[in-house]
């Protein structure tokens, strides 16, 4: 599978600068009484990839990539590019945040169009290559990256069922 190509190729040797500077580690000293379930929450993803403004220049990047794109450029003739772009934004903002229940059958619904036009699997794995590029090119860890590669993935499979229903 394409993806997890694309997961082994961010080794763990290879590091980037973060945009996101890590937290020092909690002192373990006899003032603190808090446990290790008092701890405060992880920060989502978003949060740790830099938060919007970063995630924004992320999307920017990562729309020139996908509207050029030789293999997907045919899915976004005509498409208004600025909307594709605030779409994009809106979704990767909660993907790496929190993705809502239900969220499959909105994604399937709302590239009917697309799958009639061959949309599928493969394409959805150039478009996870492009984003990781866009990631990379912006310095994000691979350890972000493989972890928003691991949010996305699961939603493979609706380009997969997407492009079997529209070619029966």
């Amino acid at each position: 599978m394409v993806l997890k190509k694309v997961l082994r190729s961010l080794s763990p040797q290879r590091r980037s600068k973060s945009p996101v500077r890590e937290s020092s580690p909690r002192r373990n000293d006899s003032r603190s009484s808090e446990s290790a379930e008092d701890a405060p929450p992880k920060p989502s993803l978003m949060i740790r990839l830099g938060g919007r403004d970063v995630l924004h220049k992320i999307v920017d990047n990562f729309i020139e990539r996908i509207v050029t794109n030789e293999k997907l450029m045919f899915f976004f003739e005509g498409v208004d590019q600025r909307a594709l772009n605030m779409h994009q934004k809106r979704f990767l903002s909660m993907a790496f945040t929190k993705l809502p229940n239900g969220i499959e059958a909105t994604i399937k619904a709302n590239h009917q169009t697309m799958f009639a036009n061959g949309l599928n699997a493969s394409h959805f794995d150039v478009f996870v290559e492009d984003l990781v590029k866009s990631m990379s090119h912006f310095g994000v860890d691979n350890d972000l990256i493989s972890e928003a590669v691991s949010v996305i993935a699961p939603l493979r499979p609706i380009f997969e069922e997407g492009a079997k229903n529209a070619a029966a």
